[in-house]
């Protein structure tokens, strides 16, 4: 998240109170540029919280929301993959704001479907955007935004092939879904009190 020069700040809530120690640690024991820039990184706040809960119980909003990537059938993942959680990070984002998650499943794709009127879906990397605006995709403008000096660097001190990634976005053809989409199909989705993906629950159940 901090690859862009004009990214200003960053907020990252980390669930785990002993994981940013232990990251502290091991970035210094194996001299990783990649984790010393995380924490040398001013513009990132690392806050040892439940990012669910501190986005509900703060009325903040924000340019972009991203929860990291769990497999579905973690215990408690499914908080991150309901309809109520999407809803909440819906009404949290800023105007042109965007929600960004992995897209394990189909059904966790159809569920994020079925909150955000504007979608755009990356196949290849299984890589949902949503947002209440319509959402823009120029593959060649992030190209180049990664190709930038300042990108370039950041990335390359975490051992990121930044070609690759550029020439990625140039070639994807991602799917976008728009607000006249009918939801009204989408059937199967996750909730919190009853997270199907969580519990294996096949689309026949």
């Amino acid at each position: 998240m901090g690859g862009r020069d004009e990214t200003e700040e960053i907020v990252c809530f980390e669930i785990v109170s002993s994981e940013i120690p232990a990251l502290k640690r091991l970035g210094q024991s194996w001299n990783y540029e990649g984790l010393n820039v995380l924490f040398g990184d001013r513009r990132i706040k690392h806050l040892v919280a439940d990012g669910r809960a501190s986005i509900m119980n703060h009325a903040a909003k924000y340019d972009v929301i991203e929860a990291d990537a769990l497999f579905p059938f973690s215990a408690f993942s499914g908080n991150l993959y309901s309809v109520e959680f999407f809803a909440l990070v819906k009404k949290r984002l800023k105007p042109g704001g965007l929600a960004v998650t992995w897209a394990p499943t189909t059904r966790v794709l159809q569920t994020f479907v079925k909150i955000f009127p504007h979608v755009l879906f990356i196949s290849e990397a299984s890589l949902l955007m949503g947002s209440e605006d319509p959402i823009s995709f120029d593959g060649s403008l992030m190209s180049e935004r990664l190709l930038s000096p300042f990108s370039r660097a950041y990335y390359e001190k975490a051992g990121i092939d930044v070609d690759l990634f550029a020439d990625f976005f140039v070639r994807c053809r991602p799917h976008l879904i728009s607000n006249d989409y009918d939801r009204s199909r989408l059937k199967d989705i996750n909730t919190d009190l009853y997270p199907r993906d969580e519990y294996l629950v096949s689309p026949k159940q």
